[in-house]
């Protein structure tokens, strides 16, 4: 939606983003990590992901409505 200039969100904001997914990411991150001996996520790490991933998904659906994005015309 940044790409195609639908929303513009400030620069910090973009860079915590990147931040967040980048923890998720890594070797030991939420979507590469395992529930194992050894492992270094938890339930609260995997909860915090869930609840932020939502909020920012609802954050973008918000913006983008603001925007005048039709969600029903692009769902086909």
């Amino acid at each position: 939606m940044e790409k195609d200039k639908i929303i513009d969100l400030h620069q910090a904001l973009k860079e915590g983003f990147d931040k967040i997914y980048g923890w998720t990411s890594d070797e030991g991150g939420i979507r590469h990590g395992f529930f194992g001996e050894g492992s270094d996520v938890n339930k609260e790490d995997a909860s915090f992901m869930l609840v932020a991933a939502s909020a920012f998904v609802n954050y973008l659906k918000e913006k983008a409505i603001k925007a005048g994005v039709d969600f029903k015309a692009s769902d086909s």
